[in-house]
Parts: C-alpha cells; sequence; structure tokens
C-alpha cells in the first residue's frame, strides 16, 4: 500500500492508478493506467468483523456462485478501467455492489452494511457507492463520472458526518 500511494503522488504518475491481477501459478501482473472514473474513499464510521464475514460466506452453499459472478464483475470492471471506459467501470462497480448486497443476505451477514445504504442514498444516484475493506462494513468507494455530482456527494456526505479519506485525481 504504501510503496503504491508513493508512486501514485510522483509528478510521472498524476492521474494514473496502478492494476493488480493474478495470473494463475502465482504470478502477479501490474501496469499503470489511466485513471477513468473520479473515486473517493469514505469511512463508513463501522469496522467489520472479516473472521466472521469469510466463516458465514464459507458456510452458505448459495456464495459459490456468487463469488463466481464477483469474479467476472472484476474482471470487467478491470478490463474497463484498463481501457479508459469509465461508463463500464461503474457498471462493473454497480454489479459488484448489488452482487455483494445478495452475497451477504445468502450468507446471513451484512456485507453491505447500513452504513453502506445510507452513503449511496446521501451521495445520490450519479454516484455508484460500492463497499470496499476488510470482507464489507468499513469503507464505501464512490464511483463518479461527473466531478459536480461527486463534490455535492462528498458534500453532503460530510454533513452527515462521515469522513472523506481521499479522491483519486482523474
Amino acid at each position: 500500500d504504501v510503496a503504491v500511494s508513493a508512486l501514485l503522488t510522483g509528478e510521472s504518475t498524476a492521474g494514473r492508478s496502478v492494476l493488480f491481477w493474478n495470473k494463475g501459478e502465482g504470478k502477479i501482473k501490474s501496469e499503470l493506467a489511466e485513471v477513468p472514473v473520479l473515486v473517493t474513499a469514505v469511512w463508513t464510521g463501522a469496522s467489520a468483523d472479516t473472521r466472521a464475514l469469510i466463516d458465514a460466506v464459507r458456510a452458505s452453499a448459495a456464495a459459490g456462485s456468487i463469488l463466481v459472478e464477483l469474479g467476472k464483475a472484476s474482471d470487467r470492471g478491470m478490463t474497463a478501467w484498463r481501457n479508459g471506459d469509465g461508463a463500464a467501470v461503474l457498471a462493473a462497480a454497480a454489479e459488484s455492489a448489488r452482487l455483494l448486497l445478495h452475497l451477504g443476505l445468502v450468507s446471513g451477514v451484512d456485507i453491505v452494511t447500513a452504513e453502506h445504504e445510507e452513503i449511496s442514498e446521501i451521495a445520490g444516484p450519479g454516484v455508484v457507492c460500492k463497499p470496499s475493506g476488510a470482507g464489507g462494513g468499513d469503507m464505501a468507494l464512490l464511483l463518479a463520472m461527473d466531478p459536480k455530482e461527486m463534490s455535492v456527494a462528498e458534500a453532503a456526505l460530510r454533513e452527515a458526518g462521515y469522513l472523506i479519506f481521499a479522491r483519486l485525481p482523474k
């Protein structure tokens, strides 16, 4: 995290991001890519119990197929990010959020918490809210194309008492 953050704050990488993915057999690939959407990190104000979430998902008979679909949504999102297709990034993030909600429901845990739902509602329809962090609960990533919509969402969330960590520059 520290190395990537330092890399992204350098002048030569302004407005760029680092994509990592597993190529199988323990091989990890990375590359720099332009940032196709605005991304803001928001703390939900609640910590997640990662172990409890993992245990619940593992115990759910229905989780396997949802995890496969989450992987597909992630692949679509990464491909869209790499290709600079902001609309497709937002669609993949929205699909991931929907699948995480479903995963939590079939597993009997709140992966998408009440705080995530409130953050999404406050942020408004032009901003996608995707749970992130330790299996859900800790953070929400807001993604948007329109800087004005993102600024309005950030201001409304601050007003509601949420802590905005950072916005990844586009």
